[in-house]
């Protein structure tokens, strides 16, 4: 589990730059007004419901001094008429009113909504590793919610009251000058507690939307990680964390909520404050009859509609300054950079006919280290070729270049003869099929995973490609065939199943280059051979591009570019590289020193190997073949965990087959990634010789085999052999130095 993070992609910078008040209303209109004739409308409606509320207290004036004190029927009957029409035309703009405001507050929506899904397909993969999910989550969740209350619902009230204020006020000052000077004294003080504390509630409001993105992505990655933290025992650690950020969330929405009605309740008290002037002196002018009585009562409730006005537009503005903070998080999203771009007229590749060329590619993705440095190759057009080395080394690298989710640093990578920063990225992804570790299936049918390949593929077709992915005679044993729902995440079909899919995927497309990123690594040692035999048949003349770290496949392959430390350090066939005994030849006797028999269910070690492992180097002969016999097979599923950090270190490990994560916990009680290691690594020497506590957990994330020696058997070996315990413990104090200055090891 990562640690919680007190921002996610807003960055401090933005901070001193949140959107106000008119900004916010500004780029709400700039919504609105893209449907002219519908704000055009909306306007007159408006208009026409802000007439009828001060025709009526207008009306109180006339029926009081033209019509009840001077008994005159005719005129009362008159001004009822007119009071009576205005209504029914005030009724009939409402409701068109409403519909009309419900119509562009839901186009609108949708329009920050498709605007903010087709950036976000735009944005560079560096993005979506550096931003949290539960972030961008809740941008279109709690972040659109509130713009929503404010289009929707806070809007059209806003509008009306804000238009009432002002023709009431000139109303006013029609009936009586002398009492609209007091009204017009009142206004500024209403807005002078939101001009103090509006700010304040959009810094805080801001804070406290970034501190929810945070909790969401930790309820998603706790949702996520839940068979780790039962594991390893993590409950009160992910409840003390969630506790934390609560807290922070806490403070923040006690600090928004108190300065955001404290920008609703002052202009309430001005308004209270001048009613009371106002009903003296309108009473004191009445009293000397300077002032008619229906012009006081009128008076007294047009200035009751700006009261109700204000108070309208001051209940709205908690509503606006969370819409303010949530539109801010949303211009983020948008006004992210894209990353991998594409320009103006873009060249469109054809099928490869020639080659791929890196040329001096140097390329890092945190700008700290380099990830690659100064790598050339080439890639023959049908050549089948394989990126291989140590985990970390920069072999998928390579490939996430070649496929363009990242441009270089420094250098370039041709297709044919066309840098791929010039090519168009729809023609490029067209010449590639991709089959990644952990492909993404999607909750539907069979059918409609394929197809997504290539959206206009014919049944005949996807029939076709799933057949040449030994997939066709799992599916029609299905009860609904090819229109079986896969689930979430492929949940529905075995590890196999899921690959054979995702292949049948990649060559649907018909690509001209089959890129297979560790396409059988999560998979069993049976699964994975067949998948190997599948792929090995489908090639065909397509150019193959494979990633992987097991390197029994690659035997016949036409050229192998072996990786450490991000630079390209051995490349040929592997016959070639076997010859020149270097790296590649390392990690080839590393990965044989085991052999299986036919049905998997025994193993054994090669001794002339165990002189590569550390601790072992430089032994007698005759010992290699002694430790060699102490070795036992075990198997453990995806998702187990081996050991935890503090557990009694009683067995050494040798990775057979399969991949594990090294852990380890912080000062803080967190879980971070210290390395992962793979086919013919090895981890826990300590327990060998000493009697010491795991210093760190590990956990498989494949199907996994591994060759082990426990303690005890190993100490009764040296108790016959005495003279080996110093070589060893010079052995084993060597390695744990060279670990201390590079990654971490579970000893």
């Amino acid at each position: 589990m990562s640690q919680a993070v007190d921002a996610t992609e807003g960055s401090s910078a933005n901070q001193s730059t949140h959107m106000g008040v008119k900004e916010t209303l500004r780029e709400l209109l700039r919504q609105l007004v893209r449907y002219r004739l519908a704000t055009a409308l909306l306007v007159v409606a408006l208009l026409i419901d802000v007439a009828y509320d001060n025709l009526l207290p207008l009306c109180m004036k006339f029926l009081l001094d033209k019509a009840i004190l001077p008994q005159d029927s005719d005129a009362f009957f008159l001004i009822v008429s007119v009071l009576g029409t205005a209504f029914v035309v005030a009724v009939i703009s409402a409701v068109g009113r409403d519909y009309l405001y419900a119509w562009l507050g839901a186009h609108a929506l949708h329009d920050f909504r498709i605007e903010m899904y087709q950036h976000l397909q735009r944005l560079s993969m560096e993005y979506f590793g550096r931003v949290r999910a539960g972030d961008l989550v809740a941008r279109f969740s709690t972040d659109l919610a509130a713009v929503e209350n404010v289009l929707v619902i806070g809007m059209p009230t806003g509008f009306i009251a804000a238009a009432n204020i002002v023709v009431s006020t000139i109303v006013l000052f029609v009936l009586e000058p002398r009492l609209a000077m007091i009204v017009l004294l009142a206004l500024p003080f209403c807005v002078l507690g939101p001009r103090i504390l509006g700010p304040r509630a959009i810094r805080t409001g801001y804070q406290m939307r970034q501190e929810q993105g945070v909790l969401t992505s930790m309820v998603q990655e706790n949702f996520q990680s839940q068979r780790v933290i039962k594991a390893f025992s993590l409950q009160s650690s992910a409840l003390s964390q969630f506790h934390a950020q609560s807290e922070k969330i806490l403070r923040s929405g006690l600090a928004f909520g108190f300065y955001a009605y404290g920008t609703q309740r002052t202009p309430n008290i001005a308004m209270g404050l001048f009613n009371v002037l106002i009903l003296s002196f309108g009473g004191f002018l009445a009293l000397r009859g300077e002032l008619s009585v229906g012009s006081l009562v009128s008076f007294q409730a047009l200035f009751v509609n700006v009261t109700v006005s204000v108070m309208t537009l001051s209940s709205f503005a908690p509503t606006l300054l969370q819409a303010a903070t949530g539109l801010q998080r949303i211009r983020e999203l948008l006004n992210a950079p894209t990353g991998v771009g594409e320009r103006d007229r873009a060249i469109q590749l054809q099928p490869l006919r020639t080659a791929i060329r890196m040329e001096d590619v140097t390329f890092s993705y945190t700008g700290e280290r380099r990830d690659l440095d100064q790598v050339s190759l080439e890639i023959p057009r049908g050549g089948r070729v394989a990126f291989v080395g140590p985990s970390g080394c920069g072999k998928s690298t390579c490939v996430n270049l070649i496929v363009r989710f990242f441009d270089p640093v420094q250098g370039r990578i041709c297709y044919d003869d066309v840098d791929l920063r010039d090519a168009s990225l729809s023609s490029l992804s067209a010449q590639m099929g991709v089959v990644f570790q952990e492909n993404v299936l999607f909750n539907a049918s069979i059918r409609e995973n394929v197809r997504m390949g290539r959206a206009d593929a014919t049944d005949a077709e996807v029939e076709q490609a799933c057949r040449l992915a030994e997939l066709h005679d799992h599916i029609v044993r299905m009860p609904q065939g090819y229109d079986s729902p896969v689930g979430e995440g492929g949940g529905r079909l075995s590890g196999g199943q899921r690959q054979r899919l995702a292949i049948a995927r990649a060559l649907i497309r018909r690509p001209s280059i089959l890129v297979l990123d560790e396409a059988t690594s999560a998979l069993d040692s049976a699964t994975e051979g067949a998948i190997n035999d599948t792929l090995e048949r489908v090639a065909g003349h397509q150019t193959t591009i494979s990633v992987t770290h097991r390197l029994a496949p690659l035997v016949s392959y036409d050229r192998i570019f072996v990786f450490q430390a991000g630079r390209l350090m051995e490349a040929g066939n592997h016959r070639e590289l076997l010859a020149r005994d270097g790296l590649y030849a390392d990690l080839w006797s590393k990965q044989n020193a085991v052999t299986f028999s036919e049905d998997g269910a025994r193993a054994k070690v090669d001794p002339a190997s165990l002189r590569r492992i550390g601790i072992f180097k430089d032994l007698d002969e005759s010992m290699y073949r002694e430790i060699a016999e102490l070795f036992l097979v075990e198997e453990a599923a995806p998702g187990a965990v081996v050991f935890r950090e503090g557990d009694e270190g009683d067995k050494f490990y040798v990775i057979a087959r399969g991949r594990v994560r090294i852990s380890g916990r912080a000062k803080d009680g967190t879980e971070h990634d210290l390395a992962v290691y793979q086919d013919g690594d090895n981890f826990g020497e300590v327990a060998l010789l000493r009697n010491r506590p795991r210093n760190a957990s590990v956990t498989t994330e494949a199907a996994t085999v591994f060759l082990t020696i426990r303690r005890k058997a190993f100490q009764r070996l040296l108790d016959r052999h005495p003279a080996i315990r110093a070589i060893l413990e010079r052995q084993l104090e060597a390695r744990r130095g060279i670990a201390s200055t590079s990654h971490p090891e579970a000893s």
